[in-house]
């Protein structure tokens, strides 16, 4: 969810209380005009700090993941490795999300948008590779056909680090 959705919610929330108030179904009855208002002020003062917070947290976050994106590009495979070991010592499935790159940790999970089409899959780094100069990426035949990459063999792409091994991004 988005911080703007998060913002939603505390309103939502905030309005159902002050609703709830002036309907009398908090202490089951009608509450005094006076405590309304200041229970409405505190809860008020509470989401727009919290707005505040999440979007210098959204700013801080966009620059930073702004650091963990490029350009690349991408290629799949899929039929002919199904079944053999990858690097991570797990067993490759074509229809899973799996990513090999050479240089990332495993278990690193990207965010890989075709630039072309704007669609988009997410998936983990499992393999080492592409072994062909001047790619980046290689995806899973799953990660292929949702990027609708199937039959070009390659596409120009861009990579989000989401998160590395063991710890989200903040």
């Amino acid at each position: 969810m988005t911080p703007r959705t998060y913002i939603a919610i505390a309103y939502a929330v905030l309005l159902s209380v002050t609703a709830g108030l002036y309907m009398g179904y908090r202490t089951g009855y009608r509450a005094s005009s006076r405590a309304t208002d200041a229970l409405l002020t505190e809860k008020t003062a509470e989401v727009k700090d919290m707005a505040q917070r999440l979007d210098a947290a959204t700013f801080r976050l966009d620059q930073y993941i702004s650091r963990l994106t490029w350009e690349a590009v991408a290629s799949y495979y899929g039929k002919f490795e199904n079944g053999n070991v990858t690097a991570s010592g797990r067993v490759f499935n074509m229809d899973e999300r799996i990513i090999a790159h050479k240089e990332l940790p495993f278990g690193t999970v990207l965010l890989v948008e075709r630039l072309d089409n704007g669609k988009f899959s997410i998936g983990q780094v499992l393999d080492d590779g592409p072994n062909v100069r001047g790619r980046s990426v290689d995806v899973s035949w799953r990660m292929a056909e949702e990027l609708d990459m199937v039959d070009d063999g390659l596409a120009v792409v861009r990579v989000t680090v989401l998160s590395w091994p063991g710890r989200m991004i903040r």
